[in-house]
């Protein structure tokens, strides 16, 4: 009897990865490869991958925890009448069960937070259990330490991928405020050791607060509940009437802006005799998903609502009523606020969530010989300007989607949040770069370590994409390059990937020669894209040098009166194919800068823009559609120092501008030289002009030339040049 053929490993790891987690269960008795694939805390990670992907909600669910205890999944909308009850889920009885004896009792229920499929919960401020909703399994946690049991308690629950361990923090305060010993605790449990520890020294009262104005819709009643979130880099509002039976929730779209509060979905009336809605444990739409309550706390006073938001664990407040609060395990990027400039975005983090892993600045900024990432290159990180709807990028991002939903409907898989940290195979080797490249330098390129780059370009993923199986994708982030400083140029910016892979039934009925038809089906495509971003406009294919495609084009479009570069194509290497699984297989490759497009669309006039977040700018993309013109407000005057030095042999300009750039940061708006000349001891001299000017406001000369000064200074010192 002939053997059925197998199927490759990865071919079975990606399918049972796909699968939701009951299923997965049941295949374990398959056989015992499969018991150990599935068992494997690598599977389970892919697997959770996958499951955060899946776009299968095709409207808003948020899951609520209520009183009785128990927790309700609802289908929820924007509209007040279309809320509906999909399940309600009881708590296990574990949770009731006292530990001597299998009497059950009543108790209050907290949330401890959600994380990755996992719940915590707190009965009684006593014991604390994680709960699987999917596979209806409980495991208690060591018991917290005794507590003033009528004291102020708060918890968080998360996963940190620096230690690989899930975490739960509580944070509590005695009832008494003239207790001698009012002071806030904070103790951690790690789950590998199961063992609860204080937090020394914790001091909230000392951390800066500020005001947030609520929306107007929001009642100014002590009985309702107000919880803070974070949704991306927005500020979420969670607001219950407890008297109407209502849970919303709202977004503040640009930090501190009352006006750009916006309500995502509210749930009516749906599970009558409930008390209240305590809070959301979270929430799904498509592939949105929110973060819940990490880094805030709401307060609701008896005379007025106001929000304080911050960054310490905890804070007790004198003369407000009513607390609630969850905490976080690592500061988030909109959980970190200027305690000066009040409109201004948040300060990046020290942790960062990027592509589903937690990042420390000291894991990007490293005191050693082979990294040359700064502080200002790490503040970028996970800014995510293309995953914003409302900032040009997002808005010329979604409108290259909607080319290819419209033209390609459900061919093309979508990625946009990969983290941006890579090996340098994956940038260079997979890509076919030359050793010898000028781009693997460290004068072109952001090396984390000797073996780890910052992405230089969105083909970092290719090859890793093309082995999981993917063969029609567009990839778009953040890719970073030392570079030059002027009005076009930037050491972050944005791009997006394409490829499309054929198989011999494509080509085979057309007659053409595999090259040739890939080829011809890029060129056609990329018109059509171009027409459908600038209109009927006059093309021309020129010839490119690329790496990792033969042919390569470049696509130049006639815009404006003159000739203008789109984006860069080609029939993708064989090489690159054959080594990932796609044998007898042709395909097609472009790339494209989102920033330079975005310039010309909507007439931004400087590359630094993109990161503005003052409201004259980021109010005129409110309405997340194609066709807007930037309308510049102020233009304030520039102000020129020059810098004259000797040259030694290492000397490179982007050495220079990232010593500038590291000084001054967007306060700089070009670095060119004026002037060079070698004298008779054979040393060369450069002078260069360093144009200071804020997009956003007047330059005093003091200002300028306090900058100027540490210029002088960190460039002598830095780049080891002689000053003149």
């Amino acid at each position: 009897m002939e053997t059925l053929p197998q199927l490759p490993q990865d071919i079975i790891v990606n399918i049972l990865s796909r699968l939701p987690v009951k299923s997965l269960l049941q295949f374990k008795c398959v056989s015992k490869p499969w018991r150990s694939l599935i068992s494997d805390p690598h599977f389970a990670k892919l697997q959770l991958t996958q499951s955060q992907r899946n776009g299968n909600f095709s409207s808003q669910r948020v899951l609520l925890i209520t009183e009785p205890p128990e927790s309700a999944a609802c289908e929820a909308s924007g509209d007040d009448d279309d809320s509906k009850l999909i399940l309600k889920l009881e708590y296990p009885t574990a949770m009731k069960r006292t530990p001597d004896s299998d009497e059950l009792m009543d108790g209050q229920v907290d949330l401890g937070g959600s994380c990755n499929g996992l719940v915590c919960l707190v009965f009684e401020n006593d014991r604390v259990f994680l709960l699987n909703p999917t596979i209806r399994e409980t495991k208690e946690l060591a018991k917290l330490n005794a507590f003033d049991r009528m004291g102020t308690f708060s918890y968080g629950f998360g996963f940190d991928f620096s230690t690989n361990d899930y975490k739960v923090v509580r944070a509590a305060r005695p009832s008494s405020e003239d207790d001698a010993s009012s002071e806030t605790e904070v103790e951690i449990l790690e789950l590998k050791s199961n063992i609860w520890r204080r937090i020394e020294g914790f001091k909230s009262e000392e951390k800066f607060y500020e005001l947030v104005p609520v929306p107007d819709h929001v009642e100014e009643s002590k009985d309702n509940t107000l919880v803070l979130g974070i949704s991306g880099d927005c500020l979420c509002l969670f607001y219950g009437y407890d008297c109407e039976n209502v849970f919303e929730a709202w977004l503040l779209k640009e930090y501190g802006i009352k006006s750009s509060w916006s309500r995502l979905f509210s749930v009516h009336s749906i599970l009558r005799g409930y008390k209240y809605w305590e809070n959301a444990l979270c929430y799904t739409k498509t592939e949105n998903q929110f973060s819940i309550a990490q880094g805030f706390m709401a307060v609701v006073s008896s005379g007025h609502s106001t929000i304080f938001s911050k960054t310490s664990l905890f804070h007790h407040i004198n003369g407000f009523k009513r607390f609630t609060f969850c905490l976080p395990f690592s500061t988030s990027a909109a959980a970190s606020l200027s305690a000066k400039k009040k409109w201004r975005q948040p300060v990046a983090s020290s942790v960062l969530e990027l592509g589903g892993n937690k990042i420390a600045k000291d894991d990007v900024v490293r005191d050693d010989p082979t990294n040359n990432v700064p502080d200002t290159i790490f503040s970028k990180l996970g800014m995510q300007l293309h995953r914003r709807n409302n900032h040009p990028l997002g808005i010329l991002k979604n409108g290259i989607y909607e080319y290819f939903d419209t033209n390609y409907p459900n061919m093309f898989d979508k990625f946009d949040d990969l983290c941006p940290i890579v090996s340098v195979k994956q940038n260079f080797d997979d890509v076919l770069v030359p050793a010898d490249h000028v781009s693997r330098s460290y004068n072109d390129t952001y090396y984390v370590d000797s073996q780890t780059v910052l992405r230089c370009h969105t083909s970092a993923h290719q090859a890793e994409l093309l082995r999981r199986g993917h063969t029609h994708f567009l990839v778009t982030g953040d890719v970073y390059r030392r570079d030059s400083i002027d009005s076009t140029h930037y050491p972050v910016f944005h791009q997006m990937e394409g490829v499309r892979v054929f198989t011999p039934d494509n080509w085979e009925a057309s007659g053409l020669d595999p090259t040739s038809y890939a080829a011809e089906d890029l060129k056609k495509s990329l018109e059509g894209l171009a027409r459908h971003l600038f209109g009927a406009v006059e093309m021309r294919w020129i010839d490119a040098y690329f790496p990792f495609t033969n042919p390569s084009y470049e696509l130049e479009i006639y815009f404006k009166e003159k000739w203008m570069e789109v984006l860069g194509c080609g029939v993708m290497e064989q090489e690159i194919l054959k080594s990932n699984g796609r044998l007898n297989s042709v395909a097609w490759a472009f790339g494209l800068g989102l920033e330079r497009l975005a310039m010309v669309l909507f007439d931004i006039p400087d590359i630094r823009l993109f990161w503005s977040t003052d409201e004259r700018f980021t109010s005129q993309f409110s309405q997340g559609q194609m066709g807007v013109k930037f309308k510049p407000f102020s233009k304030y005057p520039p102000c020129y120092k020059d810098i004259s030095f000797w040259i030694n042999e290492s000397f490179t300009e982007n050495n220079l501008c990232e010593v500038i750039r590291g000084i001054a940061g967007d306060l700089v708006e070009e670095v060119s030289l004026i002037d060079n000349f070698p004298n008779k001891k054979g040393m060369t001299s450069h002078c260069y002009r360093i144009t200071y000017r804020s997009m956003e406001r007047s330059l005093t000369d003091e200002e300028i030339n306090d900058l100027q000064w540490n210029v002088r200074e960190q460039v002598q010192s830095k780049l080891n040049v002689v000053l003149r």
